[in-house]
């Protein structure tokens, strides 16, 4: 999967390093993906 593959954290902001994926039926991932440190942080996780 691609880090940037998910959507904008902020709408406001669509090319913004924080972004969220969904995940399964009722999961959401928020990461931070620091490009030129090649490197991506969970931030939060959350079931619904």
């Amino acid at each position: 999967m691609e880090p940037w593959a998910g959507g904008p954290q902020a709408p406001s902001k669509p090319d913004g390093s924080m972004r969220v994926m969904p995940f399964g039926e009722r999961g959401l991932v928020t990461y931070l993906v620091l490009e030129p440190q090649r490197e991506v942080y969970i931030v939060r996780v959350q079931w619904i």
